[in-house]
């Protein structure tokens, strides 16, 4: 018996992994036997273990933060069934688990396997050959010409002999070329099956990929519209006594894009992308890795899809000429992924390039291509320019370059949490639903259309500075993955940071978090001299704190 993983969603999705009998430890630290990528934080780093005992799979969850789930049902210790659909945290990467009897391989189908459906097997018995042996047709083939060439000898006359025996030879030679033949459809056959195995797997796990990554989405966006819906009462009431808060998202909003990027893989030193390899009929060529895992055969060149990896994140402009602020992380996005690394390890001279980076203004009527201008090496942010300059937008002030705002004051966040996809619930079932037959489930593609259809807009939560460091804001408004890189705001209208991460609690099972930003100061290191001198003066015209 041989269990696997055959995983539908997170960074392993389309890829499984053979279950050996003993512990197969799961979760991101590098010494797990199974282990995600360093951004899946939804993943503990010591998550969960799988173990073979008494003749059964047996999940426990090892204390991680977010849960071990089998089949949206939250265990700690669960006996697994082949099928079952098992979350590693909510919201997280997931696998199907599987029992196969007999591992192969290669999907293959054995006509002498009398577990083989009865109509193979009756089409192949019809032929005469031995269901039981695989060199059935040669040995039949044999014993009925010697049988038939000794009673031809026995009873005929020498020239009869003679030509009995020639007839004999030529029913060998017959019965050879059959068995070629049938060797040779059922040959064709095995492949036949193999693709169609093959492509079924990669339907099913694709499907599945989808419903999941819907269901978590929608999950994950009901709660931070919850957190959305108090935090706009909030922001109305504070409105309605002292006229802040909320005049500042709404002038500044428009100001707060939506970048999504993709980036794939080239030769150092060359604009040649890795890509995956097809066959003439242009289908993904495939091969067995050394764990057993059928995975994609890739190289430089051809005309198969790009390898590369898409995302989203917010981005801000802070001068009409096309300037805008970001997280360090989101212009370089492949630093907090092991993909990089991993093709270098396995021998690939590899380096990463962007082959799309795209930022969207609400309501998604202006998208300006960018480049990176420049990354801080002193805290995580970067500086971004678009390459036109966009109509419009407002510009966000930022506040002084000496300014630490103080532990306890107000402070608004815009962005877009959850990424492309909390875009996708503010528009109707059936019209989501059109979207993705039509795009299908990408940042890129997602973006592009829901701009075409003037759906862009960010989110806004409220909160307050609850500390702060030389480098750091800590801060209570509520983000999540998809928001790096979103401005934190006074309520006087001035970004006092950027948020970059939701960092959680060192101590194994500790749920508390905290909401960080990067200090708006190394935002101002990061623009041009010229840019930095006329932010300067503005705000020597419209004194600000």
């Amino acid at each position: 018996m041989t269990a696997k993983l055959i995983f539908v969603s997170g960074s392993r999705a389309g890829t499984s992994v053979l279950l050996p009998p003993g512990v197969n430890t799961v979760g991101r630290s590098s010494d797990r036997d199974i282990v995600f990528a360093r951004d899946e934080i939804l993943v503990s780093a010591e998550h969960a273990e799988i173990v073979y005992q008494d003749g059964q799979f047996v999940l426990t969850d090892q204390g991680s933060r977010n849960g071990t789930f089998v089949n949206r049902e939250r265990v700690t210790q669960r006996v697994l069934e082949s099928g079952d659909i098992i979350e590693f945290g909510e919201g997280g990467p997931s696998a199907q688990f599987t029992i196969d009897d007999e591992y192969s391989a290669v999907p293959t189908l054995d006509l002498a396997d009398r577990k083989t459906p009865a109509a193979l097997r009756r089409l192949w018995a019809s032929s005469g050959a031995d269901l039981g042996s695989p060199s059935g047709v040669f040995n039949r083939g044999i014993t009925t010409t010697r049988e038939f060439v000794a009673m031809a000898y026995q009873k005929s006359s020498k020239r009869t002999r003679r030509t009995t025996i020639a007839l004999a030879s030529l029913t060998i030679l017959a019965v050879a070329a059959a068995m070629l033949w049938q060797t040779r459809e059922q040959n064709e056959l095995e492949d036949s099956l193999t693709r169609f195995a093959l492509d079924l797997e990669a339907e099913q796990g694709t499907r599945a990929l989808l419903e999941q990554n819907l269901t978590d989405i929608e999950a994950r966006y009901d709660s931070l519209l919850r957190t959305v819906e108090a935090n706009e009462q909030e922001l109305q009431a504070r409105a309605a006594s002292d006229g802040s808060g909320r005049n500042v998202a709404a002038g500044y909003s428009g100001g707060v894009g939506l970048i999504v990027y993709a980036y794939g893989f080239v030769r150092r030193g060359t604009k040649e992308l890795l890509r995956m390899q097809v066959d003439d009929q242009n289908q993904v060529i495939t091969r067995m890795n050394r764990v057993g895992q059928i995975v994609p055969v890739f190289d430089f060149g051809g005309v198969g899809e790009a390898v590369q990896r898409q995302g989203s994140a917010t981005g801000f402009l802070v001068d009409s000429a096309g300037w805008v602020l970001t997280n360090g992380h989101v212009a370089e996005p492949w630093s907090t992924d092991d993909g990089l690394a991993m093709l270098r390890q396995d021998g690939w001279d590899v380096e990463p390039l962007f082959t799309t980076l795209q930022i969207y203004f609400p309501p998604g009527d202006q998208s300006q291509p960018m480049r990176v201008h420049g990354i801080s090496e002193r805290a995580d942010v970067a500086i971004l320019r678009t390459e036109l300059v966009p109509t419009g937008v407002p510009v966000l002030q930022l506040a002084s370059e000496r300014y630490l705002i103080p532990p306890g004051e107000e402070i608004i966040f815009i962005g877009y949490p959850t990424g492309v996809h909390n875009l996708m619930f503010r528009v109707a079932q059936s019209e989501r639903s059109e979207i993705l037959q039509q795009v299908g489930e990408t940042p890129v593609n997602l973006a592009r259309e829901l701009a075409r259809r003037k759906q862009i807009q960010p989110l806004v939560t409220s909160g307050s500075i609850s500390d702060t460091t030389n480098t750091e804001l800590i801060h209570t408004a509520e983000a999540t993955s998809g928001g790096s890189g979103g401005p934190l705001i006074t309520t006087g209208g001035s970004v006092v940071g950027i948020h970059y991460a939701a960092v959680r609690s060192p101590i194994q099972g500790d749920p508390f978090q905290t909401q960080r930003g990067v200090r708006i100061t190394f935002g101002w290191e990061m623009l041009p001299v010229e840019v930095r001198n006329k932010l300067r003066r503005l705000r020597e015209a419209t004194p600000q704190r």
